[in-house]
C-alpha cells in the first residue's frame, strides 16, 4: 500500500507541476497578449496621427496649388496687358519716327534757306546747323529704337501670352505644386 501512495504522491506532484507550468504559460500568454494590445494601440495611434498629418499636408498642397493657379490667371492678365502695351508703343514709335523725318526735313530746309539768305549771322547759321544735326541724330536714335522695339515686339507676339516669361514661370510653379499634391 505504501508503494501505491508513493506513486500517487508522484502523480500528484507531477500533476501539480503540470498545473503550475500551465499557469505560468497562461500568465506568460496573458502578458504577451497585453503587450500585443498595447503595441497594437500604439500602432493605431501612430497611424491615425500619420493620417491626420497626411490630410493636413494634402490640404496645404491643394491650397498652394489653388493659389498658384490664381497667380497664373494674374500673370496671363499682366502678360496680355504688357503685349498690348508693347504693340501700342511700337505704333507710337513708328509715328515718332515719321515726325523725326519731318523735323529733319524742316531743319534742313531752314538751314538751306538761311545759307542762301543775305544778312544771316554766323551764330544764326551755327544754331540752324546744330538744329539740323540734332534732328539728324534724333532721327537715327528714333530709327534704332523703333527697330529694336519692332524686333522685341515681334518676338513677344510670336511667344504670345502663354510664352511670356511671367506665365512660364507660374506654370513651372503650378507643375511643382501639382507634383507636391500627387506626392501627398
Amino acid at each position: 500500500a505504501f508503494a501505491d501512495g508513493s506513486a500517487d504522491a508522484r502523480a500528484a506532484a507531477s500533476a501539480t507541476k503540470a498545473v503550475e507550468a500551465a499557469q505560468r504559460g497562461l500568465a506568460n500568454a496573458q502578458r504577451a497578449l497585453a503587450d500585443a494590445r498595447v503595441q497594437a494601440a500604439e500602432r493605431v495611434r501612430d497611424a491615425q496621427r500619420e493620417v491626420v498629418d497626411a490630410e493636413r499636408d494634402l490640404a496645404d498642397a491643394q491650397r498652394d496649388a489653388r493659389e498658384v493657379q490664381a497667380e497664373l490667371n494674374d500673370a496671363r492678365r499682366e502678360a496680355t496687358r504688357a503685349l498690348q502695351d508693347m504693340n501700342q508703343q511700337l505704333a507710337e514709335s513708328h509715328l515718332d519716327e515719321r515726325e523725326a523725318v519731318l523735323r529733319l526735313k524742316d531743319a534742313e530746309e531752314e538751314l538751306k534757306a538761311a545759307q542762301l539768305k543775305k544778312g544771316v549771322t554766323p551764330d544764326e547759321l551755327e544754331r540752324l546747323n546744330i538744329a539740323y544735326e540734332r534732328a539728324k541724330l534724333n532721327l537715327q536714335e528714333q530709327q534704332r529704337d523703333t527697330k529694336r522695339l519692332a524686333e522685341d515686339t515681334k518676338k513677344a507676339n510670336k511667344a504670345g501670352v502663354e510664352g511670356s516669361e511671367q506665365v512660364l514661370s507660374v506654370k513651372e510653379r503650378i507643375a511643382e505644386a501639382n507634383r507636391t499634391v500627387a506626392d501627398r
